[in-house]
């Protein structure tokens, strides 16, 4: 017998009935896409009751493949996108092509302003299917050393370690360094025009420049969410929003009460990622300093930044055991003008908010 298959599509309005007014649309379901990032799209700022930001197949009624999008009001370029956010194909359905049919969709919907950031191997080939460039971007991971502490091995591995960090001199340097610095910080979930005007006189290197509008949904509206009891968390759907500890601190830095950086850091158990960094030249190092004061804070086991020169500054002073250069991949219409090197792509550009 021939198999049932659909292709639909869901919008903002349908993401309203289903997941906030409990009222069923069709195929939709939490395999499709979970609540949590459901309410963030509808809460975006840009969206409208009939944009489509889901493409999903079934097969004989079950999820076979999706993906999402949501939009992105850009200061710089000045011009609307639609970011992907996941795609996702269920093992027993690959090999057919129905990653390229749902990415596929959303181009033909969204054309020349559809992107994509730091996709999967498997994904890039299905965006340059669906006729996207895709180039690369370097960005920078820097880890500790993985050590079992439960063998007696790893135990002394542990042990040496720890007395290599408490011996090694630019460590010891830094935190010094950090004690004499007169800079002060500043906490915060929302972005006020002071701290946007800022950025935008401190980001000229960058290739986007996301709206003030945009970073304060970021703030509110996380596809991810902070779930102690992890072990009792069910997820449904397989791009789950479920972390043991999930943060964003929007920092500002100051010196003699003016601000000098600004940065949004997110904090997870699997370490800091600095999603945002933004500072004036001449301060570039109270600026570095108060990072890595918040490294020496939370020790996480590892750091990701887009900026070379902080993390070779964080490298320099054997906060970490490894330094790891990512190559993230950076897919886009076209039409759309992009030298590699250039410009600098943020850690949190595209859908890394989560």
């Amino acid at each position: 017998m021939a198999e049932d298959i659909q292709l639909k599509t869901f919008t903002v309005l349908d993401l309203k009935e289903y997941f906030i007014h409990n009222r069923p649309v069709g195929l939709l379901s939490e395999k499709v896409i979970n609540q949590t990032r459901a309410y963030a799209t509808i809460m975006n700022p840009y969206v409208t009751d009939s944009m489509v930001v889901v493409s999903a197949l079934f097969v004989d009624g079950e999820i076979a493949a999706y993906t999402y999008v949501f939009p992105d009001r850009l200061v710089r370029p000045d011009r609307l996108i639609y970011w992907n956010t996941v795609l996702y194909v269920d093992k027993k359905f690959e090999g057919r092509g129905y990653g390229f049919i749902v990415i596929g969709q959303m181009v033909e919907i969204y054309g020349d302003d559809y992107f994509d950031l730091d996709a999967v191997e498997a994904s890039v080939e299905n965006l340059k299917y669906a006729g996207l460039k895709v180039d690369y971007v370097e960005q920078y991971n820097l880890v500790q050393k993985k050590i079992n502490k439960e063998s007696f091995r790893g135990k002394l591995a542990f042990f040496v370690e720890r007395c290599r960090q408490m011996h090694v001199s630019r460590r010891r340097y830094l935190e010094r360094k950090i004690l004499k610095a007169d800079y002060s910080l500043s906490y915060s979930r929302f972005m006020d025009d002071g701290t946007f005007g800022f950025i935008r006189q401190n980001s000229e290197g960058d290739l986007f420049l996301r709206s003030q509008d945009t970073f304060n949904w970021i703030l509110a509206h996380s596809f991810g969410e902070e779930t102690p009891l992890l072990n009792r968390v069910s997820d449904s759907c397989v791009f789950a929003s479920s972390n043991e500890v999930f943060h964003f601190y929007l920092v500002s830095v100051l010196k003699n009460g003016n601000v000098i950086g600004v940065y949004l850091m997110k904090r997870t158990a699997g370490g800091l990622y600095l999603n945002y960094l933004y500072f004036s030249k001449e301060y570039r190092n109270e600026v570095f300093l108060s990072v890595a004061e918040h490294i020496l804070k939370f020790q996480p086991g590892s750091f990701f930044t887009a900026n070379e020169e902080l993390a070779l500054f964080i490298e320099k002073h054997k906060l970490f055991a490894h330094k790891l250069v990512y190559r993230k991949a950076f897919s886009h219409p076209l039409s759309f003008a992009f030298e590699s090197g250039n410009n600098l792509i943020q850690a949190g550009d595209g859908d890394n908010i989560a």
